[in-house]
C-alpha cells in the first residue's frame, strides 16, 4: 500500500491517485499463485493531485537525507509553474526544507519550469492549501480503485478525434429532442435509450465498453470506428 496513502497526516484527507501513463486502462498486476491476476501491491508511485500550478504531491522518504533523524515523513511537490514555485517557497519558506529551483535568476526564467519542493509530512496542510490539493473522494476511494485510472478527457484528442466533427453536439441534440418526443421519453433518459438502441444495432454493449475504458460513449463510439453507422442512425430517428 502507498506509503504516501497509510501516512497519518494524509490518510482518507487528501485524494491519492496512481501515477500512471495517461493510454494506460488498468491498474498494476501481479500474476498470484493460482494464476490469476491481481492489484501489484509493490506498486508506489502514487501523488496527490493539485490544481494550483498542476502541481503533484508525492511521498518522498525519511528526513535522513536532510540531516534529520529518520523518523519523519518527508513529502514533494511538483509544481509545473516557476512563479507558484517561487510563491509556495516565499509564503511557507519557514516550513520548505529545500526546493530545486533558484530564484536568483531574477524575471528571466522559464515561466513554466518544474519546481520541487520538500516539506515534512506534519505540514501538509499548509502546502496543501496553497496549492489547492484534491480532497475529493478521499474517504471513499482507495489509491487501487480503478476510479482512480486516467479518463478520456485527459487524452489527446487531437489525435484520438481529429475526424470527429466540431460541431456534433449541436446537430446530435436536435436529433436527440425529436427521438425523445417520438417515442415519450424524459429528457433524462434520452441518451441512455439512444446509446441503448444502437448497441442493439451494432450488437454490442456499447456503454459497457466505454465505461470498461473510461470514455464517453459518443467518443467511444468514434474511437470504435462506428461514428458513421452512430451519424447514419440519430439522422435516421430523429429528422
Amino acid at each position: 500500500m502507498s506509503k504516501l496513502y497509510k501516512n497519518k497526516f494524509i490518510n482518507k484527507r487528501y485524494r491519492v491517485i496512481p501515477k500512471l501513463d495517461i493510454e494506460t486502462s488498468s491498474l498494476p498486476t501481479v500474476l498470484n499463485s493460482k494464476g490469476e491476476e491481481v492489484f501489484d501491491k509493490s506498486f508506489d508511485d502514487y501523488y496527490i493531485p493539485c490544481t494550483r500550478g498542476n502541481a503533484e504531491i508525492y511521498y518522498y522518504g525519511k528526513d535522513t537525507t536532510f540531516g534529520g533523524n529518520g523518523r519523519d515523513d518527508i513529502l514533494c511537490a511538483v509544481i509545473n509553474s516557476y512563479s507558484i514555485g517561487d510563491d509556495v517557497n516565499e509564503k511557507l519558506k519557514d516550513y520548505v526544507i529545500s526546493s530545486t529551483n533558484n530564484f536568483t535568476n531574477g524575471v528571466n526564467a522559464p515561466p513554466n519550469k518544474e519546481v520541487t519542493v520538500y516539506f515534512y509530512a506534519k505540514d501538509i496542510d499548509l502546502f496543501a492549501k496553497l496549492l489547492k490539493a484534491g480532497t475529493r473522494g478521499a474517504k471513499s476511494i482507495p489509491p487501487s480503485s480503478k476510479k482512480n485510472l486516467p479518463h478520456e478527457r485527459e487524452i489527446d484528442k487531437t489525435v484520438n478525434y481529429k475526424d470527429m466533427p466540431k460541431d456534433w453536439w449541436k446537430e446530435f441534440s436536435a436529433y436527440g429532442n425529436n427521438i425523445s418526443k417520438k417515442n415519450h421519453i424524459s429528457a433524462k433518459s434520452t441518451w441512455s435509450y439512444i446509446f441503448n438502441e444502437f448497441s442493439n444495432i451494432v450488437k454490442r454493449d456499447i456503454v459497457a465498453e466505454a465505461k470498461s475504458e473510461n470514455y464517453k460513449t459518443t467518443h467511444y463510439i468514434h474511437k470504435a470506428g462506428l461514428w458513421e453507422e452512430f451519424s447514419k442512425y440519430m439522422i435516421k430517428e430523429g429528422a
